[in-house]
């Protein structure tokens, strides 16, 4: 009979539950993402950085580098390349290179137009995690109505299937606005039939800009869970409130991973706790990737929850997607929250409760 050892004995789950805390006590930057621009080749009505205006140098691709070889060295493991359109960047393929052969596990997001027998070889020699493309329509007239850009629609879908044919793994999802709601679930049965996972979103915010002309696109809450809440979508949320509902929320204002164990780096080499909390920074042109994150922890663990914030008590926060970074973009203020994101977890709460009438 073979000994076994004390770490036998731990299931999977009570392993991981010690692995992710201590990741969190130590706070180890395991998550990050990367946008290498925010330029992109499609004019998207709902685009959080379309109008970014900014006029300073983008990260050079030693800047880039560097910023990689630092995260890696503090504890990142899971990368995200994102943009505006990352693939605009000429040198995208010598940085995604360089991050998978730090042993990163790299997602890229991608509008999928760009991909091409070079790309192709890329990630057929170095594969990512996934590359994730957004549809924005089943139909191209749709599809080009939210993209402003005539033949998008037939480019990305053969940008999908090329990858598939090369058998680089693709996620699909789309973003659920007033102009493409009603081609929603075709999008998912394209999904089906090409047999890639799909999921959707409804939290349109304002650009990071200010302007706010996208809530304009926003689908009623109502019906925009009603669209979400596929049975295996509805299973989810449920799973998600059983682990979260008794959780002790306390007095931190953020009570994600953002500055404790995920950040996200900007086209300029801004270091943020995440995609969306572009107000609070540190220039890693200036410091090191280890000073920066030290500093980024402890404006973060600063930030605290007034009494009265009624997101604080509330049961539903597991649902709704509570985000101070979000309320800062749509209301001006972190502790001001956002009455779509409440509604939104409303909603879906009456279809995790079983309520009469869903």
């Amino acid at each position: 009979m073979t000994d076994h050892g004390p770490c036998d004995e731990v299931s999977d789950e009570t392993y991981f539950r010690r692995f992710n805390a201590e990741i969190v006590r130590r706070r180890i930057p395991l998550m990050g993402s990367l946008a290498l621009t925010h330029s992109c080749n499609l004019r998207c009505l709902h685009c959080y950085v379309s109008g970014d205006t900014r006029q300073d140098a983008e990260i050079s691709t030693a800047t880039a580098v560097r910023i990689l070889d630092e995260s890696a060295a503090a504890g990142c493991l899971y990368l995200l390349i994102t943009g505006g359109e990352p693939l605009l960047r000429p040198d995208f393929s010598v940085i995604y290179e360089h991050a998978r052969r730090l042993g990163m596990l790299v997602t890229v997001h991608t509008n999928g137009t760009m991909i091409d027998r070079d790309r192709l070889a890329l990630f057929r020699t170095f594969p990512p995690v996934a590359v994730e493309i957004t549809l924005y329509g089943a139909t191209a007239a749709t599809s080009e109505q939210v993209t402003g850009v005539r033949g998008s629609h037939d480019r990305c879908l053969a940008g999908v299937r090329a990858l598939l044919d090369a058998q680089v793994p693709v996620r699909l999802k789309t973003m659920v606005l007033t102009c493409n709601r009603h081609e929603v679930k075709a999008m998912d049965a394209i999904a089906t039939d090409l047999g890639v996972r799909f999921r959707q979103d409804a939290a349109v915010f304002p650009r990071l800009n200010g302007d706010r002309s996208p809530l304009q696109l926003r689908v009623p809450a109502a019906d925009a869970v009603a669209l979400e809440m596929t049975s295996e979508r509805e299973r989810d949320w449920c799973a998600l409130f059983e682990r979260q509902r008794h959780l002790e929320s306390g007095d931190r204002l953020y009570g994600c991973g953002s500055g404790v164990t995920a950040f996200h780096v900007d086209p300029w080499g801004g270091l943020h706790p995440c995609i969306m909390a572009h107000h609070i920074g540190v220039d890693l042109n200036r410091v090191s990737f280890a000073d920066a994150w030290r500093s980024l922890g402890a404006d973060m663990a600063a930030r605290r929850a007034p009494a009265d914030l009624v997101c604080r008590t509330c049961d539903l926060k597991a649902m709704c997607g509570y985000c101070p970074a979000f309320f800062m973009l749509e209301t001006g203020s972190e502790t001001t929250y956002s009455a779509y994101l409440c509604e939104l977890g409303h909603e879906r709460m009456k279809f995790v409760s079983g309520e009469p009438g869903r």
